[in-house]
């Protein structure tokens, strides 16, 4: 996909992220994306991968744009991120785990008030 259709579609994500905002009380939303390192697997071209962690940042940068400090970005580091045995591009079991890793370490780091409450009622 090219950049240019990439970009196409940024006012589209950002008027879900707005609506989604308004709907339920400006929730905490992240916008997650895959390292650099993920896109190995084939799934995309060098260029491709560029094309979309451009496209991600654009998008976070237009939401604080919009006033929306209840967007995050988090880019997930490649360090030990499984790449292997993928389907179709979707990551395999080992990967989801190390996602969920990352993504509860960014959200005990960055939301420590919402991430005790949480996870505190979970058990």
């Amino acid at each position: 996909m090219a950049l240019t259709q990439l970009h196409s579609t940024a006012p589209t994500v950002l008027c879900v992220l707005l609506q989604v905002s308004d709907e339920y009380n400006s929730p905490e939303i992240i916008l997650l994306t895959y390292p650099l390192e993920s896109m190995w697997d084939g799934s995309l071209t060098l260029n491709q991968t560029t094309y979309y962690l451009q496209y991600m940042s654009s998008l976070y940068v237009q939401t604080q744009m919009q006033g929306m400090s209840n967007v995050y970005l988090l880019q997930l580091n490649g360090v030990d991120f499984p790449i292997n045995d993928w389907c179709a591009g979707h990551p395999n079991v080992a990967a989801h785990q190390n996602i969920a890793n990352q993504l509860t370490d960014y959200i005990h780091a960055v939301l420590p008030g919402w991430a005790e409450q949480t996870y505190s009622t979970m058990g």
